[in-house]
């Protein structure tokens, strides 16, 4: 299983705690819909809630929002776009298993890899499995 109990919630704090120290008003977040059926801090619900609470728990002047731009992709649509805008998607990770290379089995491995197949791409990242 690869649930991380209150996970986005809590680096999303984080750096909304960074954000306010160097006035910085927009934290961008890879959150996706899809993911939300084992991840429920991926939904577009969470993020409105935590906008909505950012607006009570920061000094006014502060103004931080967390902005989901991949909210409603699926995973082929985000490797596509990765490949259309050059990221470098050989530098990011899925793998909940293994921190050298990743599993290949574990259900992000496996949304992964998913996302790389219906988008007709090859994963860059090695896979024990």
């Amino acid at each position: 299983m690869t649930y991380v109990p209150f996970r986005n919630a809590n680096m999303i704090s984080i750096a909304v705690s960074w954000a306010e120290v160097i006035g910085a008003k927009k934290i961008y977040v890879g959150a996706v819909e899809e993911d939300s059926s084992g991840y429920p801090d991926c939904r577009e619900i969470f993020y409105e809630k935590f906008n909505e609470l950012l607006k009570v728990a920061l000094l006014p002047q502060n103004n931080i929002e967390i902005v989901t731009p991949l909210i409603h992709l699926n995973k082929a649509e985000i490797v596509y776009q990765g490949i259309l805008l050059k990221a470098p998607l050989h530098l990011t990770w899925s793998c909940y298993q293994s921190e050298d290379e990743a599993c290949g089995v574990c259900e992000s491995c496996k949304l992964r890899l998913r996302g790389f197949e219906l988008a007709g791409e090859r994963d860059p990242i090695a896979y024990r499995q």
